[in-house]
C-alpha cells in the first residue's frame, strides 16, 4: 500500500501447507469441559492427548492466567485434569497444549460461557407430577402430567421429557411424553414454566416401576423428578358359564361330546384346566390357554368304551358337571348320562311330549302353550322341556324326577312382538320326543282369513357327508292360506343361514319345489340339525358330518401329574412312547403326537409311579395321573449360601427349591428343612444381579454356595460420527456402540440447543461453525458417564461464480494498480492470488467455492507466528481477518491456521495482533515458520 489516504481495508493472504505427511503427529483427542459456568464457580477440565510410538512429555492449559503445565512422560496417551474458576463474565477461550518427547507441539481451543453469579438462594427450581395410581391396574391406560419451574426463566425452547421406567428382564425405559417449552405471553405461557403430558400402560410382571420427568435448562442445570408406583399382580379368574353334553344315552357304538363355556374374568392370560364329571367320576379333562377377558367353548368327545374305562356302569344314570381346577369354579349341566346295551334300550326313561292347546293370538299378546309330558320308559328320569318358535327357544322348564308311567302337565309362554304375525310353527320338545303345531298370529286390526301360510316340508337330503362336501336339501313349499304371497325360503345349519331362495311367489293353494345347499367345512363334524323354513313354517332333519382325517396331523397331549391330595407335582418324570419330559411348575408336561393309542407313565422320587392309556384321535387330549406318596421316603435339610463375585454375602436374595422359597438373612443364608429326598432345581435371584440356578440331588443334609454376579458393569461413554466434516444441512450419523458397560440409556446434546435419545441417532446442523456434541450414558444401576467432542460444520457449498472487485480512495475515485488478493477461507489445498491488475477488469483466475475476504495490504515491521505441520493433515489454510478498526491509525487482525486430518479430526490454531499505523506507511511481512524453518513469506 503506497498511499496513506487510501481506505484501510486488508485481506491477508492464505498460505496453504503442502501435505508432506508423517505418522507420529501428536494430537489432543479429548477436551472435556462444561459449556457454561457461573462467575467464581469451580470448573474442571480434562484433556487427553495421543502420539503414536512416542511419549507425551508435557500438557498445558491456559484459561487467561498464563499456561499451567503438567508433566506426563507416558507412552501414546496422557490424560490430565485442571480445576479453576473464572471471575469475568462472557465467552472465554480455554486453550490446551501438548508436547511429545521430540518437542513437537499441538494445541486446541474451546470456549465457555461465564454467566453472572446468582445471589444465594435466589434461584428456585422444581418438578411436579399429577397424582400417580398406586397400585396401577393392568390393561388400564394412565395419563401423567409434569410441570417444571425455573425462577431464572431458563426453560424457553428446552425439551421436557417424561419416561416410564421398569425392570423386566433388565431395566427398560419408554418415552411416554415430551414437550418443547414455548414462550408466548399472548398465549399465557411463561418462560419460567413448562408442562408435558404422557400416557402409559403398566407392564405385566414388571418391578421397580416409576415415572421420570426431566428437563435440562439452558444453563445446563438438570431439573428432574421420579416417582415410584406399584402394579397390581395379574391373576386369572376362570368362570364356567355353561355345561352340556350332546347325547345323554349311549350304546356300544356311539359317543357323546362334553362341552363347557369358560370365561377368563381375570387380568392375566392363563391355562384353564377343565374336568368333566359323571357324579364324582372324572370322565375327561382339557388344558386350554385362555386370554384375559376371553370366553371359549371347550369340547371333549368320549365314546362308550372310554366312558366305561373311566368307571361308569351300564344302566346307571349319572349327573354331568364340570369343574375348572385353577379357580375351583363348578357348574352342573342339568343333564344326565346313561350307558346302555342293546337289550337295555327299553329299560330307560322316555319322555313323550304332547301339545294340549295353543290359541291364536294378536301381535303384542302372550302365547300360552299347554303341554303334557309322560315317562313311557321303565326308569325314573328328569329332563328339560322347551318351547321353540321362529328358530329360537322361547321358554324352558325342568321336569324333575318323573317315574315310569307318570305324567306331568305345564305351560310354556312366548311374548309375541310386532313382526311375528303369520302362521307360525311352534314345537315343544323333551330330550326324547317333540310335538309341533301351527298357530295363527294376527296383525293388529287384521282378520285371520287375510293371511297366506307357506307350509314347508323337506323331501330329501344327504344324511351323511364328510367335511368339505356339500349337503343337498330338496324341499316343497305350499301356500295353505287364503291369500297370495311372496316369501324367502332359507336353509339353516349350526345356527347360521347357509342358503336361501329369494321371492318364492305362490297363489292360494299353490306349491313349489327347490334345492338348497350347505358346504360343510372343517370343524362342522358331528350330528348337525338342518332346518328349511319360510316365514310361517319350518321342517328339520339331522345330518351326520364326518371329520376329514389328516394322517400326518399331530395333536397335543397334556399330561397333568398330581399327588394323592390333588396338588400339582413339579419335576415329575413323564414318559410317552419313549419320549421323556419333566413337569413344569403347574405339574404339566406336553407332547405332540400323531393319532394312536399311547401308554403314559409318570414317576417322581418319593412317590409311587402311575400309568394310564390314552387315545389321541383327531383332537388335543389330556390325562391326569395321580402319584401316591411313599411311606419310606427320607427327609433332609438344605442350606444355601449366596455370595457375589467378590465373596461378599448377599442379603435378601430369593432362593427357591422346586416350589419352596426363602430369603437370605444378613449372613447371606437361606434354609430349607425336612425336604424329601430327590432331585431339586435351586434358583437364587435378586434385583441388580443375574440369576443363578443349580440342579442337585438331595440324598443327605447338604450345604451349597451360589454366586450372583452384578447385572451391569462400569459404564463408559464413547461415540463416533460420520461424515467427519459435515456441511450445514447435511445429516450427521452418531453411533454410541463403542460405549462400555450395561448401558440402558443414551442421551445426546448436539451443541446447538437440540437433544436426542438412543444408541444411534441422526442430526443436522443448520449453519456452519464449531459445535460441542455431548453424549451421556447410564447403566441399570444409575451410574453415568459423559464425553464431549467438537464438530466443525462447513457452510453449504455454493456454485462457482464471478467476483468483481472495485477499489476506491477516500474521495470515491477508482484506484488503479492496487494489489488485490482473493482467497477461499474453506480449508481446501488450493489458493489463488491475483496481483497488479486493473480493478476495472474481469478476474483472471477461478477458485474453489468458498467465502472471500478483500482488502488492502498492511505495513508493519514483522508479523510472525508458529504453527504445527504434519503428515496427519491433508488439507490446510492460512487466513487473516480484520476484527476491529478506527478512523485513522489502528486495526486488530486475527489470523489462524485450519487443518483437516485424514483421521477426521479438525484442528484450528489462532492468534491476534494489534497493529499501529499512526506513523504512516509501513511495510508488512508475514512469515509462516514450521520447526524453525520458514515455510512461506509474504511482504508488501
Amino acid at each position: 500500500m503506497k498511499n496513506k489516504n487510501v481506505l484501510m481495508l486488508a485481506l491477508l493472504s492464505i498460505l496453504f501447507i503442502n501435505p508432506v505427511l508423517a505418522q507420529d503427529q501428536i494430537e489432543i483427542t479429548e477436551f472435556d469441559m462444561p459449556e457454561q459456568a457461573e462467575q467464581g464457580e469451580e470448573i474442571t477440565v480434562t484433556i487427553r492427548s495421543k502420539v503414536d510410538d512416542k511419549e507425551v512429555e508435557i500438557m498445558g492449559l491456559n484459561w487467561g492466567e498464563g499456561i499451567q503445565e503438567k508433566s506426563c512422560g507416558e507412552p501414546v496417551y496422557c490424560e490430565r485434569e485442571w480445576t479453576f474458576s473464572i471471575d469475568n463474565e462472557g465467552y472465554r477461550s480455554i486453550t490446551a497444549t501438548a508436547e511429545d518427547e521430540d518437542g513437537l507441539e499441538t494445541s486446541r481451543t474451546e470456549f465457555i460461557d461465564i454467566t453472572e453469579e446468582d445471589d444465594v438462594g435466589s434461584r428456585v427450581t422444581s418438578m411436579t407430577f399429577s397424582e400417580l395410581p398406586d397400585p396401577a391396574e393392568l390393561v388400564e391406560t394412565y395419563t401423567v402430567n409434569a410441570e417444571a419451574y425455573d425462577s431464572r426463566g431458563n426453560l424457553w425452547s428446552r425439551n421436557l421429557d417424561i419416561y416410564y421406567e421398569y425392570y423386566k428382564n433388565g431395566f427398560k425405559q419408554e418415552e411416554i411424553g415430551s414437550s418443547d417449552c414455548y414462550w408466548n405471553p399472548r398465549l399465557g405461557t411463561e418462560r419460567e414454566r413448562c408442562s408435558a403430558e404422557g400416557e402409559f400402560e403398566p407392564v405385566e410382571g414388571a418391578t421397580a416401576n416409576k415415572i421420570v420427568a426431566e428437563i435440562e435448562a439452558s444453563d445446563g442445570k438438570l431439573i428432574s423428578r421420579e416417582e415410584n408406583f406399584n402394579v397390581e399382580e395379574a391373576e386369572s379368574n376362570f368362570v364356567i358359564n355353561d355345561v352340556s353334553i350332546s347325547d345323554d344315552e349311549l350304546d356300544e357304538e356311539e359317543s357323546t361330546t362334553f362341552e363347557a363355556e369358560i370365561e377368563n374374568e381375570g387380568s392375566s392370560d392363563d391355562f384353564a384346566d377343565i374336568n368333566w364329571y359323571a357324579d364324582d367320576i372324572r370322565v375327561g379333562s382339557k388344558y386350554v390357554d385362555i386370554d384375559a377377558g376371553e370366553t371359549r367353548t371347550i369340547t371333549l368327545e368320549r365314546d362308550y368304551s372310554e366312558l366305561k374305562d373311566s368307571g361308569l356302569d351300564v344302566g346307571e344314570i349319572y349327573d354331568i358337571s364340570a369343574e375348572e381346577e385353577v379357580s375351583g369354579d363348578e357348574r352342573d349341566s342339568g343333564q344326565t348320562l346313561t350307558l346302555i346295551e342293546g337289550d337295555q334300550q327299553d329299560d330307560l326313561a322316555d319322555f313323550d311330549v304332547e301339545i294340549d292347546s295353543a290359541d291364536s293370538v294378536t301381535e303384542g299378546e302372550k302365547l300360552e302353550v299347554d303341554y303334557t309330558v309322560t315317562n313311557e320308559g321303565d326308569k325314573t328320569g328328569s329332563q328339560y322341556v322347551e318351547l321353540e318358535a321362529r328358530n329360537e327357544r322361547r321358554d324352558k322348564e325342568y321336569v324333575f324326577s318323573l317315574s315310569a308311567g307318570e305324567s306331568e302337565s305345564g305351560t310354556l309362554e312366548w311374548d309375541i312382538e310386532e313382526g311375528d304375525s303369520g302362521y307360525r310353527s311352534i314345537s315343544v320338545s323333551s330330550e326324547d320326543d317333540e310335538d309341533s303345531t301351527v298357530v295363527n298370529i294376527r296383525q293388529k286390526d287384521q282378520e285371520s282369513e287375510d293371511q297366506a301360510f307357506f307350509d314347508v316340508e323337506i323331501d330329501d337330503y344327504d344324511d351323511e357327508v364328510t367335511e368339505g362336501e356339500t349337503v343337498d336339501v330338496d324341499y316343497t313349499v305350499t301356500n295353505t292360506g287364503d291369500q297370495d304371497d311372496i316369501q324367502n325360503i332359507e336353509l339353516r345349519a349350526r345356527g347360521d343361514r347357509q342358503d336361501r331362495d329369494f321371492n318364492v311367489g305362490l297363489d292360494e293353494g299353490g306349491s313349489k319345489s327347490g334345492t338348497l345347499e350347505w358346504d360343510a367345512e372343517s370343524g362342522d363334524s358331528g350330528y348337525r340339525s338342518i332346518t328349511v323354513s319360510s316365514e310361517d313354517d319350518e321342517d328339520d332333519e339331522v345330518v351326520e358330518v364326518l371329520e376329514e382325517k389328516d394322517d400326518d396331523e399331530k395333536h397335543r397331549l397334556t399330561v397333568n401329574v398330581k399327588d394323592g391330595s390333588g396338588d400339582r407335582l413339579e419335576n415329575a418324570e413323564v414318559e410317552v412312547d419313549g419320549d421323556e419330559k419333566t413337569t413344569n411348575s403347574y405339574g404339566r408336561a406336553r407332547f405332540e403326537l400323531e393319532d394312536d393309542y399311547y401308554t403314559v407313565e409318570a414317576s417322581k422320587s418319593g412317590y409311587d409311579s402311575d400309568s394310564e392309556g390314552v387315545r389321541v384321535d383327531g383332537s388335543d387330549e389330556s390325562v391326569t395321573l395321580y402319584l401316591d406318596e411313599r411311606d419310606d421316603f427320607k427327609e433332609y435339610d438344605l442350606d444355601v449360601n449366596v455370595e457375589d463375585q467378590y465373596s461378599n454375602k448377599v442379603e435378601n436374595a430369593v432362593v427357591t427349591a422346586d416350589g419352596f422359597s426363602d430369603r437370605t438373612d444378613s449372613d447371606g443364608e437361606a434354609y430349607f428343612n425336612n425336604l424329601r429326598e430327590g432331585d431339586y432345581r435351586v434358583v437364587a435371584s435378586k434385583d441388580g444381579y443375574l440369576p443363578e440356578s443349580r440342579e442337585i440331588n438331595l440324598d443327605r443334609d447338604r450345604e451349597i454356595t451360589m454366586v450372583l454376579r452384578k447385572s451391569s458393569s462400569e459404564v463408559k461413554a464413547e461415540y463416533d460420527y460420520i461424515p467427519s466434516r459435515p456441511e450445514a444441512g447435511e445429516t450427521v450419523e452418531f453411533d454410541a456402540s463403542r460405549s462400555g458397560g450395561d448401558v440402558v440409556d443414551y442421551r445426546w446434546s448436539f451443541g446447538d440447543g437440540s437433544s436426542g435419545n438412543g444408541r444411534e441417532v441422526e442430526h443436522s446442523y443448520e449453519s456452519g461453525g464449531w459445535y460441542s456434541a455431548r453424549l451421556t450414558v447410564e447403566n441399570s444401576e444409575g451410574d453415568t458417564d459423559s464425553t464431549t467432542r467438537s464438530i466443525y460444520v462447513e457452510e453449504e457449498e455454493q456454485e462457482p461464480g464471478e467476483l468483481d472487485v472495485e477499489v476506491e480512495d477516500e474521495e470515491n475515485d477508482p484506484l488503479e494498480d492496487a494489489r488485490v488478493t482473493a482467497m477461499a477461507l474453506s480449508p481446501y489445498n488450493y489458493a489463488v492470488r491475483s496481483s497488479d491488475i486493473d480493478t476495472d477488469s474481469e478476474r483472471t483466475s477461478s477458485s474453489k467455492v468458498g467465502d472471500y475476504k478483500l482488502g488492502f495490504e498492511l505495513d508493519e515491521d514483522e508479523l510472525q507466528t508458529n504453527a504445527e505441520y504434519s503428515s496427519g493433515y491433508d488439507r490446510a489454510s492460512w487466513s487473516g481477518t480484520v476484527l476491529e478498526s478506527s478512523d485513522s491509525d489502528r486495526i486488530v487482525v486475527r489470523y489462524d491456521l485450519s487443518a483437516d486430518s485424514r483421521e477426521g479430526t479438525y484442528r484450528k490454531y489462532e492468534a491476534s495482533q494489534d497493529i499501529d499505523l499512526s506513523s504512516g506507511e509501513k511495510e508488512v511481512t508475514m512469515i509462516l515458520t514450521v520447526n524453525g524453518d520458514v515455510l512461506e513469506e509474504y511482504t508488501s
